[in-house]
Parts: structure tokens; sequence; C-alpha cells
């Protein structure tokens, strides 16, 4: 079993695709609220704040066998509990750190704690705006609450305990923003503007905490922020995407020691004792994946694919142990050359959900220039969908195509968002260098991918429904490779 802190959004994703891979887990979140969404996709959820002697036991109880940490950046008491207890159990500990964000402002200033930025914020009149949380709202009240040149206004969760603690502080009503977010740019310049705020107070909390979108709208209306840098702890093993954090889970549980279990039956004629033993894995993951490939290829027998096409067609399977689906996959002519052409050209790529952006190699596409961008969570693309009543992979695509022209589109969970960008192409709005369309599902999954076979552009597609996130991002992590190699 993994014990996995869970309690942001990122975090229940990981703790989903962990599940998916075949783990065993336990969930720990602070408030019940954030278990509903574990819960329901079956996952067993641990609900309250814990100590690291706390987690000692559950380790000791449940058996677990690793420990992810992805809690949140600035969650410094719960990743020091949970470092510690991994340690004292001697078991494994993995964390899952969301990627930094930096910020080209002059008027942004940098500090290390929050002490620091309530005495920075301290030199400045006006209103200040408060996104830091609740939890540290008191080094704030102590410093700026009572000054006559400054109003202090605080943006939190619209939680019961959040409220009793801004009453306790003497924060007035008035100064209270109770909401829940995701915001968008446009809706923190409103939010500004209706507060006349002088200066902004954030932390470093990545893209998934719409930081962005925060200093953005102040950079537009000249807002002083003060920005807090994340907490400088030594983690250790650090991942910032979901398929290494899954790798690793896979290399540390098969690298600890024998178990041995006894099952004692009692038939009534005679008692049966059976022992199993469970051997560790010695291989590193390289020779596993060559040897993978050697079995592919032996396999696999006479196929249809040129010399450049089957590496792709190598990683799919190997992805997914899927000789059908690897041997239903389409190229268009063009497909592998336009691909490596993109990458090396610094072309952005499109993702159309997270997990290819967390599972792809970034640093290759990096390399030259380019990076992977996911749109279908951003806080506009969501207030459209709601708007025109419609899905966020179909507002998604219509974002990407104006910032992707000659770029690569990998699309591999969403049909909506192929045939929204099937569309785009037709009426000649989107000008793809690469569309990998390799979506998974019943609805729309098998017709999306056979509309795209039928488009005259580079494209690398597979017949019926078979396909998913896990798969695109072989074919674009094989691309890269070609790129990378010239």
């Amino acid at each position: 079993m993994i014990f996995v802190l869970a309690g942001t959004s990122d975090a229940r994703a990981l703790a989903l695709e962990i599940k998916k891979e075949g783990f065993n887990l336990l969930a720990s979140v602070v408030t019940e609220n954030a278990a509903v969404e574990l819960r329901e996709s079956g996952i067993c959820v641990q609900v309250g704040r814990l100590t690291d002697a706390d987690m000692v036991e559950l380790i000791d109880t449940k058996g677990i066998l690793a420990v992810v940490d992805a809690s949140h950046p600035f969650a410094e008491e719960a990743s020091k509990n949970a470092i510690k207890a991994a340690e004292t159990a001697g078991i494994p500990y993995v964390r899952y750190e969301r990627e930094s964000q930096k910020f080209q402002y002059d008027k942004m200033k940098v500090v290390e704690s929050y002490e620091e930025a309530a005495e920075l914020a301290l030199t400045n009149k006006g209103v200040v705006m408060l996104t830091t949380g609740s939890k540290t709202l008191q080094i704030f009240t102590e410093k700026l609450l009572g000054n006559p040149d400054i109003r202090l206004i605080a943006r939190m969760l619209p939680r019961v305990d959040n409220m009793e603690k801004c009453e306790q502080l003497g924060l007035p009503q008035k100064n209270i923003i109770a909401i829940q977010g995701p915001f968008s740019k446009e809706f923190d310049k409103a939010l500004y503007k209706q507060y006349g705020v002088s200066l902004m107070v954030t932390k470093e909390s990545g893209k998934v905490g719409s930081v962005d979108e925060k200093v953005e709208a102040a950079k537009e209306l000249g807002i002083e922020v003060i920005l807090i840098g994340r907490p400088k702890l030594n983690y250790g093993t650090v991942y910032s995407n979901f398929i290494d954090v899954i790798a690793e889970l896979h290399k540390k549980i098969g690298s600890t020691p024998i178990v041995s279990t006894e099952h004692h039956f009692n038939t009534g004629v005679r008692e049966m004792d059976f022992r199993t033993e469970f051997k560790p894995l010695t291989v590193q993951p390289e020779q596993i994946e060559g040897r993978s490939f050697e079995m592919i290829n032996e396999e696999i027998g006479e196929h249809p694919f040129t010399e450049e096409q089957y590496p792709v067609v190598q990683r799919i399977i190997h992805a997914s142990a899927d000789f059908e689906l690897g041997q239903s996959v389409l190229f268009h002519p063009d497909a592998i050359q336009s691909g490596i052409r993109a990458i090396r050209s610094g072309k952005m790529v499109i993702a159309d959900v997270q997990m290819i952006q967390s599972g792809a190699n970034k640093a290759r596409i990096q390399k030259f220039g380019g990076e992977i961008k996911v749109y279908i969570s951003d806080p506009d693309v969501i207030q459209e969908a709601k708007r025109l009543n419609t899905t966020r992979a179909i507002i998604s695509m219509r974002k990407a195509i104006k910032e992707a022209d000659g770029g690569i589109f990998a699309i591999g969970n969403a049909p909506t968002a192929l045939l929204e960008l099937i569309r785009l192409i037709k009426e000649g709005e989107a000008k793809p260098g690469l569309v990998i369309g390799l979506p998974v599902g019943f609805v729309s999954a098998a017709e999306s991918k056979e509309e795209l076979a039928k488009l005259d552009i580079p494209f690398i597609t597979n017949i019926g429904r078979k396909g998913g996130s896990t798969v695109t991002v072989a074919a674009l992590n094989a691309i890269s490779i070609m790129a990378e190699r010239g």
C-alpha cells in the first residue's frame, strides 16, 4: 500500500493515476470536503492533520510500503512529518512538487517568509490584499491591522473555521473576501479595482494555484506585488510529473526486502501450509526497457511500418502492452518528419490533458526552445465553457490555436478536443505541424480518429476505441527522441 499526502487538486489527480497503475493506496487530506472526490474514485481516505508519530502508526498498521508527498508547496509541516515518518519506518519517501514559475515585473519583490512579507507590507500605504490563505493570517494582522495608513483585505476559502479565525483576529467582515477559485485574470483585476488595491501579497504556489493570473492582473494595473518564495526543504527524491513518480514507485517497491507471508487453511482433514515469497527486483530500469523492446521486436513479426514510423509503434506497444493497438496505428506520410521539424523549430506542444504534459519528456522539447501547454483547467477556459454550455476540451482547442501555429497537438483523452481541432483545421483557423490524435473511449473516440485520418495534414492516429494519454505520451516521446538524435 502507498500512503499519499493528497490535499490539493493535482495531488488528487496523482493519487488517481497511482491507483490506475495498480497500486493500493491510502490518501491523506485535512478536510472532509477534500476527501469526497477521492472516495468517489474508490480511494481510501484518512481525514485530519497527522503528526509524524501518527504517520508512523499508519505505516505500521496499514502495511505502507512507500510515502508519496504531494502536499501543497507551502505545507511545510506536513512534508517534514512525512519525511521523518518515512525515515523512522525505513520506507521510501517520494516528493511530487509542482513546477515553479518565474515572473518579470519591476514592481514585484520576492521574500523568503511570511514574516518578511508582513514587514515589507508595513512600508506600504493603502490597501493591502492578502491571497495567502488563513493559516498564516495572524502574522499579517499583528503587523498591519490597526495601522491608520493601511486597510488589510484578506481573500480566503469560504469555510466556517476561516470566518471564526478572522473574528478572533479582529479582521472586520467588510475586509473579508470569502470565495472559492479558480479565478481568471479579469476577475482578479475587477477585484483589485473594486477594493482599490495598492499592494497584493501572494505565494509561489505554481500555475495550479493561479499565481500567474494574480500577478498578471496586478501587473496590468501597476499594483505592487510581494511574492513569498517556497520553503527550502531537503526533500531528497523530487519529481514534477506523474510519470516519474509512478516510475520511482515501481523502482522502490521492487527493491524492498523479501516479505514472506504464511497462509494456514484448516480443511477439516489436515492443515495445509502455503508460503508466498516476494523476491527483490534487482535489474535496472534501462535493462527492463531494453528487454521489453527486444520482446516487442520478437513478437510483432512482419509489419507495415516504415523504419522511421516503427519507433513510434514500438513505444506505443511498450506503454500499453497491446500489440493490437500498436498495429492499428496510422501515419500520414509526412507525420514523422513534420513532427521532428516542429520540435527542432521550438514550436509549442499542446496537450488536451495534464497527464500528457506530466508524462512527456519536457527537457527534450525545451532543449529546442519549445514547451508543452495545457489549457483545459485555465480559469478563462472554464468560464467560457460554462457561458457557452460546452466542454472545456473544445474551448481549450480554440484558445490553443491562437498560440500554436505550426506546433504539435497531442490529444489522448478528449474526442471532443480532436473533433474541434479538425473543424478548426477545415475552416483554415488552425495549421498544426502534427496532430497526434489517440483519444480513448466509447463516445466519438473512433469516429474522431476516422475524421482525422481523412485530412491531408501530418497526423498519427489509430483505428478503433483504444488509445489514451499514456500512448499519446509514448508517441510524442518517440518523436522527440528522433528530433534529439538528429
